[in-house]
């Protein structure tokens, strides 16, 4: 497969937001904040990154992309730059860049006033924002703080950065990256140029997909899957594990269909190993892709020091936050993915009875979806999605798992399990 994108217009998808990017680098009209906003895996922290990539570029194209061959543009792409810097949440002294493991520590995980204003007890992966401002560019001509995601700021993180906002120093770029610009102060949204970031259209994933060496089957059920989120897409076609899992969550909710009673209650364990499989998928996907990254910055710095400014990751960060993470917390995560799986193959089984196998996002499990769906009604299987939905609200709010799965397939099992019923 090929790599990721090395210039904005690589993104798939997000022509209206490289525009606007693109218009800026060529007309040299930067302003000193922006506001990336727009769901997550559309490319908008890639696209902050190659941005500000652009914008330290010295011999930048007349088409405003970076040349990939000046100093500043190798330091960048070997994560040294030493005027780009990804500020991230910081849970337990480690910054949290991956956005699998923030959702599990979301509540602990923030951008403190320690890392916008500076606190010389703490020991931070970057310099103090506010304080490495205030100083002059000399290695490029921009300095670059990318805050993602940017809803994470503390109100006296966010007071402080606003400060700076107002009056902010010649030469600096605030770029807040965020799939969430409403839990963002209206203040310091004012200040932002703001920049939109969309879901892609499935054909824009299919080619992406088949350019990067997917079969084309594969590649037209996982555009399906993704809904319209490119980094999903790209997730679910290097790791066919993920796709194994997606398997068994399918074979879960064709079982309510013709489960007893105690079979029915047995999902729930069912249902916690193939979460707890899907968390350790992800989690070692995590720890692949750090060591990854860190071998590639020593293979090509010679040094280790520094080398996650741009690119933001401690290299033993990761394996440090596994020992800490309890397995209730990593369930608390999966279980409900899990859920979401059953509930669209539910979706699937309600469009194919409406007449539009077309719209079916799971095309591998077609006929297993049009066998269902003469056997239940248009309102059970509202009813059924409903359940899910709630099951999902209930976990995430830290309810008993065993209790509210049990609870849950009892209730598949009364709406789906039934005698055959008319439309």
């Amino acid at each position: 497969m090929t790599g990721a994108p090395r210039h904005l217009d690589d993104l798939v998808g997000q022509q209206a937001a490289v525009g606007i990017l693109r218009a800026a680098l060529r007309e040299e009209r930067v302003s000193h904040a922006y506001l990336f906003a727009g769901p997550a895996g559309v490319g908008k922290l890639t696209a902050a990154l190659l941005f500000a990539k652009a914008l330290n570029c010295e011999n930048r194209t007349d088409a405003a992309e970076a040349c990939d061959v000046c100093k500043s543009c190798v330091r960048f792409e070997h994560g040294s730059h030493p005027q780009i810097w990804r500020i991230a949440p910081m849970y337990r002294r480690q910054p949290i860049t991956d956005p699998r493991l923030l959702e599990l520590v979301e509540d602990q995980a923030w951008i403190t006033i320690a890392q916008t204003r500076g606190d010389d007890r703490e020991r931070l992966p970057h310099p103090p924002v506010l304080r490495e401002a205030m100083r002059k560019p000399i290695f490029s001509p921009y300095k670059i703080f990318i805050f993602e995601p940017a809803d994470r700021m503390t109100e006296e993180a966010a007071d402080s950065l606003l400060y700076t906002m107002e009056e902010p120093p010649a030469g600096t770029v605030f770029i807040l990256v965020t799939s969430r610009p409403a839990a963002l102060r209206e203040t310091v949204v004012s200040r932002c140029e703001q920049v939109r970031f969309h879901t892609v259209a499935p054909k824009d994933i299919e080619s992406l997909l088949l350019a990067r060496g997917v079969a084309a089957e594969t590649a037209r059920l996982i555009t399906g899957l993704s809904d319209g989120r490119p980094g999903r897409a790209i997730t679910m076609a290097e790791r066919p594990s993920m796709m194994e899992i997606r398997g068994g969550a399918l074979e879960l909710a064709d079982r309510v269909f013709h489960a007893s009673l105690p079979a029915a209650l047995a999902l729930s364990a069912r249902t916690q190993e193939i979460a707890a499989q899907l968390w350790e998928m992800e989690f070692e996907a995590v720890v692949d892709e750090e060591r990854e990254e860190g071998e590639e910055r020593s293979a090509e710095t010679g040094a280790s020091s520094g080398a996650s400014k741009a690119r933001g990751a401690d290299e033993t960060g990761v394996e440090a936050q596994k020992l800490k993470i309890s397995y209730t917390l990593a369930m608390r995560r999966a279980v409900p993915q899990v859920l979401n799986m059953i509930a669209a193959y539910l979706r699937d089984v309600m469009v194919v009875k409406s007449g539009r196998p077309d719209l079916v996002i799971n095309i591998d499990s077609l006929e297993q979806a049009q066998a269902r769906a003469a056997d239940v009604s248009f309102e059970n299987l509202r009813v059924a999605i409903d359940a899910l939905s709630r099951t999902e609200g209930y976990i995430r709010s830290y309810a008993n798992l065993d209790p509210a799965l049990e609870a849950l397939y009892v209730e598949l099992l009364d709406v789906l399990g039934a005698a055959p019923t008319a439309p």
